[in-house]
């Protein structure tokens, strides 16, 4: 014999059965959100890898200027300005590397006729979600022949390699992720 449900055995069925969708519901929307913080990292990480690869690429091509200038034009920790034999380019470009709150920028200035560079800078941003002024690290460094760290940045011509450092902040801990990476400066004349 059939027997119906009570009106309290229904009102309990209908509590757990709310109470399973509700626990599934809420486990998909936290496994939504891990998922996007996740993507959001990988993101952040790719931007500064892709933003490291560029200044490499620039700093080994560093030569001198068009105009017969040195190739590093002005150096920080913060910041580069440099020559730079782009590859498809003609003459050496004017290349700025430059912080700007957490977004480090590339600014070129292709050489006119006769060789100066005064046309209006082209500016990209290379890297987003740097940290390094936050954490108060340099994102240049630079050392001279023996090796020895250069500190007083009006010692341009004395520069033979450099250190890049991208600190970029990952939600959720509290130590950034570090990307660096060195590079001799092969064209410069010792």
């Amino acid at each position: 014999m059939l027997r119906a449900m009570t009106l309290i055995e229904m009102l309990v069925s209908i509590a757990i059965m709310a109470l399973v969708f509700t626990a599934t519901v809420s486990s998909v929307l936290s496994l939504y959100r891990v998922n996007s913080n996740g993507l959001n990292v990988t993101a952040q990480i790719s931007s500064a890898r892709r933003g490291l690869d560029s200044v490499l690429q620039d700093l080994r091509q560093m030569a001198y200027g068009s105009n017969g200038a040195y190739p590093i034009s002005s150096m920080a920790t913060s910041s580069i300005v440099f020559f730079s034999n782009i590859p498809n380019g003609v003459g050496s470009y004017l290349i700025t590397y430059q912080l700007s709150g957490k977004t480090l920028t590339r600014s070129f200035v292709k050489p006119g006729t006769p060789a100066t560079y005064t046309a209006t800078p082209v500016t990209s941003s290379v890297a987003t979600s740097l940290y390094n002024a936050a954490f108060t690290i340099p994102i240049f460094q630079y050392f001279d022949a023996n090796g020895s760290e250069i500190t007083d940045m009006t010692r341009t011509a004395d520069v033979r390699s450099m250190s890049v450092v991208l600190q970029v902040f990952v939600p959720g801990t509290s130590a950034p992720f570090t990307l660096a990476a060195s590079t001799t400066l092969r064209n410069l004349k010792n």
